[in-house]
């Protein structure tokens, strides 16, 4: 439903579209080496503040697929760029959250009932399980990156686990691809034909769809062992 309101509105606001996609495509082509790099640190400024980091992956894979004119190319380096900047940028959060909004962070936690089980299982394999929530946002992705920092997981496994971000940068980026290859042919500049447009949008769709099984596999993987970790430690406290 996402990707069909974005390719409608390529379509409603045909103008504005195009004259940002031109702004920033030229920005990436005039500035080549800096312009990946820019995106990772408005990422870094996205993940701390909280704010919704996936639009912006969307517009690097538009900006960047106008830019290189290559999907591929696109995809590697707008989706390695986002990937790093939300790496980079959710440490920095944890670090925040451990040394400097301590009480802020306990008090998101509490919003969570599975905290404690969370913790207890950081304690148990903080890298698997930060891994597996990378993968499946049991909690928010960006309260997540905070309330973290009051576990016991050490930053070593929490910054490898962060690699599990890495299947949805890319995914997020191969999407604005292809937003923008669809905002090629509604101007009449695609040049690949109907049947690559196409399958560009069924490889889109397959994509995400990909990511949302893989979070519900995940998720019920992780609920299930979390919920064992809860019914130990109420056992532990009744006794």
């Amino acid at each position: 439903m996402v990707i069909i309101g974005l390719i409608t509105c390529c379509f409603v606001f045909k103008a504005t579209v195009n004259f940002w996609i031109e702004q920033l495509s030229c920005w990436v082509q005039q500035n080549p080496v800096t312009g990946p790099m820019t995106v990772s640190a408005v990422y870094i400024v996205v993940t701390i503040f909280s704010l919704p980091g996936f639009v912006l992956a969307l517009a690097a894979g538009v900006a960047f697929r106008e830019a290189y004119d290559d999907a591929g190319s696109a995809v590697l380096i707008g989706g390695t760029a986002v990937f790093f900047g939300a790496w980079i940028g959710s440490n920095l959060a944890m670090l925040l959250a451990r040394y400097l909004f301590r009480e802020q962070a306990i008090k998101l936690s509490k919003r969570y009932a599975l905290f404690q089980a969370i913790d207890h299982a950081m304690a148990i394999n903080g890298l698997k399980f930060t891994f597996l929530m990378r993968l499946c946002p049991i909690i928010p992705y960006n309260a997540y990156n905070y309330i973290l920092g009051v576990t016991s997981v050490s930053l070593r496994d929490f910054a490898i686990g962060g690699f599990g971000m890495i299947p949805g940068a890319f995914v997020y980026v191969f999407i604005g691809t292809t937003l923008g290859s669809v905002n090629e042919a509604i101007n009449g500049d695609f040049e690949n034909g109907v049947t690559f447009l196409i399958l560009l949008i069924v490889g889109s769709v397959s994509a995400f769809l990909a990511l949302i099984l893989i979070t519900v596999k995940i998720k019920r993987y992780m609920m299930l062992n979390l919920n064992r970790v809860q019914s130990i430690e109420d056992k532990e406290m009744q006794l």
